[in-house]
């Protein structure tokens, strides 16, 4: 007589995906970026403006012979820029086959969760800077708005209203 079989159990078929988010701060905003997109975090904040270039972008770096366009997320999401201190980094981002810097305030930790943990973004969250986030994560005692790397790309601000 052989063993009986096993079943698995009923939450083991629907196991839930795992993603990591880099969390970092603009402002008073506490946002994540999932880890997949992130080429790196970077210190080096030396770099190049471009005359005439939109106000969301606040310059061009190079990085190991690549040269990158470096958005500022504050200008990004309507906020005014601030100089660049030494707890402002730049996550490097890739979608596409392109890659750009995303300059930050401070970038805080990176945290693991399940998606099944991340909340769609509420209603009035939609709208012309809204439309930049895909979701929230809700943690103990703060919110993280999660950025979707590829909305950059299709919500130009200069296609928004403001």
């Amino acid at each position: 007589m052989s063993a009986p079989t096993q079943r698995p159990e009923r939450g083991a078929q629907s196991a839930e995906r795992n993603v990591e988010l880099v969390v970092f701060r603009i402002g008073e905003l506490l946002c994540g970026i999932n880890i997949a997109a992130v080429q790196e975090v970077n210190k080096h904040l030396d770099f190049t403006p471009v005359h005439q270039a939109p106000d969301t972008i606040r310059g061009i770096v190079n990085l190991r012979g690549q040269v990158l366009t470096i958005l500022d997320l504050r200008r990004y999401l309507g906020l005014p820029s601030r100089p660049v201190d030494g707890q402002a980094r730049s996550i490097i981002v890739r979608h596409q086959g392109e890659t750009v810097g995303l300059l930050v305030d401070e970038v805080d930790d990176i945290v693991s969760t399940s998606t099944e943990e991340i909340l769609a973004p509420p209603p009035h969250l939609r709208g012309s800077y809204g439309d930049l986030f895909e979701g929230v994560l809700r943690q103990q005692h703060h919110l993280v708005a999660i950025l979707g790397v590829e909305r950059l790309w299709t919500n130009e601000p200069s296609a928004r209203s403001n």
